[in-house]
């Protein structure tokens, strides 16, 4: 080889095995969809989305995916740091992180990322994401249109610079007001209703509603991995679809059950993991970074509460994690989740649960409405009665298979036959925040900041 070739040969190089050795990331993050709400999900409820299902089957599904606390700020924390609410203090929207802590911008960066978000951020925590215009940024935002005109932009001038990129496409749907989409595509009486719900037509109303935004969400995937394809980029892009938490609707937003701690999260990456593929490993929103961090090439950080499941994705092994542990900002409850079973433990009584942002009798929003037709119908109906009495005062303790009972309506706490399980699980879940210096008084009242001090790594 003639030495200016051999000059150029190895000036080239460095620039083409950092294109081979660092994929690219696009993480789009949907906001308040219950993971019932996708056709790809096992046992979903009312879904059209043609798009997510066919990402789903173009990599790989997790079905034991949970957030630590079913809010919008916490979860966003939690998937940014790696960090569990009891280490970070985000165990409510109104929180202040209890310290300043490196996040995922920092980490990609040093592997010499671009690192932006177009969207919705609400991360309550100083970060240095590129802002990329184009989707919008309010939660409660009855402006639906977007533009992908920022994120391409940022996408090419990534490439002109021979730099892979971080992308987060942070989606408003599925949030209240539900006001997006085509209701008609969702007749009522074809309506299928969580069981812990009681079923009206004020309850069907809403979830169809909440069902419209999120083909509207569908959408949005769709268009995000159009854009990835008509720029070439498809193979050497890691995708990853997250659900965030669950519907703003008793049992879920705010509440420990499925309905609002369960997630999906969706994986692909051509070639690397495998299409059409699902897994039961026990995940968290605190995991996904450390996971895409050991993809690309770079180390998990210290200091940090999630696991790696890099080699879960690429098929080599079992996950890290052997329990999720979601927690609630109000009324002190704690739960505990090992892949089959889930324990639900409240401290103390709750007294006439209603849902947080439900404001008074003059709220007219739609699961306002829902709410004061229960209460009504309840007066006459003993079935609704009971499924009203069990969202106001629920037990001190509850077990359910979560594999056999994804809807939580069969409390198995009280059956002799599993009290041996019942037993580990109360273990489990006391050893579980010891490890991570929680505790049922660590509620964070909205707009303090708490005192909680920052600890290294734990060990599972």
């Amino acid at each position: 080889m003639k030495l200016k070739y051999r000059v150029l040969f190895t000036l080239l190089v460095p620039v083409f095995s950092n294109a081979v050795e660092k994929p690219n990331i696009v993480v789009l993050l949907a906001d308040d969809a219950s993971w019932s709400s996708f056709g790809c999900m096992p046992d979903h409820l009312t879904a059209h989305t043609p798009n997510i299902d066919k990402l789903a089957s173009e990599g790989m599904r997790f079905d034991r995916f949970f957030c630590a606390a079913a809010m919008c700020a916490p979860t966003r924390h939690e998937l940014y740091t790696s960090l569990h609410p009891a280490t970070s203090g985000m165990y409510d929207n109104g929180c202040r992180p209890a310290g300043k802590y490196p996040n995922m911008v920092d980490w990609l960066e040093e592997l010499g990322y671009n690192v932006g978000l177009t969207g919705k951020l609400h991360f309550n925590s100083p970060t240095k994401f590129e802002k990329i215009e184009g989707f919008p940024e309010r939660a409660n935002d009855r402006e639906y249109t977007w533009s992908y005109d920022g994120l391409e932009a940022f996408m090419r001038r990534s490439m002109h610079e021979k730099k892979p990129f971080c992308a987060m496409v942070c989606s408003i749907h599925s949030h209240s007001p539900w006001t997006c989409g085509d209701t008609s595509q969702f007749p009522l009486d074809e309506i299928k209703v969580p069981s812990r719900l009681p079923d009206t037509p004020a309850t069907r109303t809403v979830l169809a509603a909440q069902a419209a935004e999120v083909t509207e969400l569908d959408r949005q995937v769709g268009e995000t991995l159009a854009l990835i394809d008509q720029l070439g980029l498809k193979d050497e892009t890691i995708f990853v679809f997250l659900s965030e938490q669950g519907t703003e609707m008793p049992t879920g937003k705010y509440s420990l059950y499925n309905y609002g701690t369960r997630a999906v999260a969706l994986f692909r990456w051509p070639g690397k993991i495998k299409a059409g593929t699902s897994t039961e490993a026990v995940a968290m929103y605190a995991d996904v970074v450390p996971s895409l961090l050991e993809l690309v090439g770079g180390s998990v950080p210290e200091q940090i509460d999630g696991f790696s499941f890099k080699d879960v994705l690429l098929s080599e092994g079992e996950g890290q994690r052997r329990y999720a542990t979601p927690t609630y900002f109000g009324h002190y409850q704690r739960s505990i989740i090992d892949g089959r079973f889930k324990l639900i433990h409240r401290e103390r009584p709750i007294s006439n649960y209603s849902l947080p942002l439900i404001t008074g009798p003059e709220d007219d929003r739609l699961h306002a409405r829902a709410w004061k037709e229960w209460n009504v119908l309840a007066e006459t109906d003993s079935d609704i009665r009971k499924q009203l009495e069990l969202i106001k005062q629920p037990p001190e303790w509850e077990l359910y298979e979560i594999g056999t009972d994804p809807f939580e309506v069969n409390n198995l706490a009280p059956n002799p036959e599993y009290a041996a399980v019942l037993k580990r699980m109360q273990a489990a879940l006391q050893d579980e925040m010891t490890r991570l210096g929680d505790s049922y008084d660590a509620f964070v009242p909205k707009n303090q900041r708490p005192h909680l001090k920052h600890r290294k790594r734990r060990i599972k």
